[in-house]
């Protein structure tokens, strides 16, 4: 990329000049490292035709997690944890200083719902969703999946 040329008239303009041309050279410093990072993922260097297959999303944080047993005395049902999804495995944790997880999962041959946006009593909304093992019937309707128990379901914090 070729910085523009700029016609100057005045201390301004050669200012807003310089500023731009700074950035154009940020700019491109960025983009040679975003490239060599997709070539870590087996990206082309080019940037067209990226194949993404056999790359993994990889985040880490807080979910809400159903706890699918009776807690009594009236107490929530959904408990904080942390959840880790990296490599095609996602696991959930007490907390983010846990060193062992409570449960883990490979995410390969199952199915994700999407629940979508739920309100509690006081007015506050959550995202759902849950995670099913899916049987070779499943892909015959559509609402296969409604009368499922899940492995596991999390909803987001409150928006």
């Amino acid at each position: 990329v070729v910085a523009p040329t700029v016609a100057m008239t005045s201390s301004d303009d050669e200012d807003g000049a310089i500023e731009l041309i700074s950035r154009i050279k940020s700019l491109e410093r960025e983009l040679d490292l975003a490239k060599e990072q997709l070539e870590q993922y087996g990206g082309k260097k080019s940037g067209k035709n990226v194949s993404n297959r056999g790359a993994f999303a990889e985040k880490r944080g807080y979910l809400f997690k159903w706890a699918d047993r009776s807690i009594g005395w009236g107490g929530s049902k959904w408990a904080l944890r942390f959840v880790v999804l990296e490599s095609g495995r996602l696991r959930y944790f007490g907390s983010h200083t846990d060193t062992q997880p409570r449960y883990g999962v490979m995410l390969r041959g199952l199915g994700i719902r999407d629940d979508g946006w739920k309100t509690n009593a006081s007015g506050a909304k959550f995202y759902v969703f849950s995670i099913f093992e899916r049987h070779d019937d499943d892909a015959k309707t559509d609402n296969s999946l409604d009368n499922t128990v899940p492995l596991l379901r999390f909803s987001t914090p409150s928006s």
